[in-house]
């Protein structure tokens, strides 16, 4: 009887999200492979551009990256015809349901990370600028923290999710039943963020189990944002 309850959890129809505003899965392919090279090429450019400052480097590209995820789902969505009107209405209506279940898959996700620290994992680097004694020892001046804030914890959860949810899992899931649009969903996410590729996939775990039983784009949105200023605050504490 406990496997049956367990399976559950993990049982969802294949036509799980309604919606017929859906790209098509060669767009959201395209769009993402786009995403990885421009991501790479401004890496590698900005590293040799600024050889000598090369933690500015990463500050800018963390500064660049959500921009250009954000203007390619802008146009993604306008595209199929999403009405972006309505989808804040909603949001606007629902903000406390959304904040609430961000709130508690963010309580599972931080149990889980501190469950790991005594197991000897390290967390993930998420502060632009990588581990260099500089930034660590200055993570919390002025400049650091609204840096932080507005693009670590808010703008790039906003850009990610909506693209890597709602436009690339929707996609998959027109395609493909659950398990493989999971797992084929954390992985390429957790590949975007390489350096970082255990812990990331294992938050992936969280939010894309989110995002499928629940559907609530905002909600993903608030656990992402709060997953991230906890990375910011554990990585720095425990560095």
């Amino acid at each position: 009887m406990k496997d049956v309850y367990l399976l559950k959890f993990f049982q969802f129809p294949r036509d799980g999200f309604k919606t017929k505003k859906i790209t098509s899965l060669e767009d959201s392919l395209t769009w993402l492979v786009f995403i990885y090279l421009v991501t790479l090429l401004l890496t590698v450019f900005l590293l040799i551009l600024f050889k000598n400052h090369q933690e500015f480097a990463k500050q800018i590209l963390y500064g660049l990256y959500p921009c250009i995820v954000i203007l390619i789902s802008l146009k993604t969505l306008r595209k199929i015809g999403c009405n972006f009107k309505d989808a804040l209405d909603d949001w606007n209506k629902n903000i406390r349901y959304d904040s609430i279940l961000g709130l508690k898959y963010f309580a599972a996700y931080f149990l889980v990370s501190i469950l790991l620290d005594f197991l000897g994992f390290k967390p993930p680097n998420i502060i632009p600028g990588g581990y260099s004694p500089k930034i660590i020892n200055n993570i919390f001046n002025p400049f650091e923290i609204v840096f932080v804030i507005y693009v670590v914890c808010l703008f790039i959860p906003l850009a990610e999710e909506i693209f890597f949810k709602r436009i690339l899992y929707v996609s998959f899931r027109h395609k493909m039943s659950f398990l493989k649009a999971f797992f084929l969903s954390c992985i390429l996410f957790a590949a975007l963020h390489y350096v970082n590729f255990f812990p990331i996939f294992l938050w992936s775990l969280f939010s894309y189990y989110l995002y499928e039983r629940h559907k609530r784009l905002p909600s993903n949105i608030i656990f992402h944002s709060l997953a991230n200023f906890w990375g910011v605050i554990h990585f720095a504490l425990l560095i």
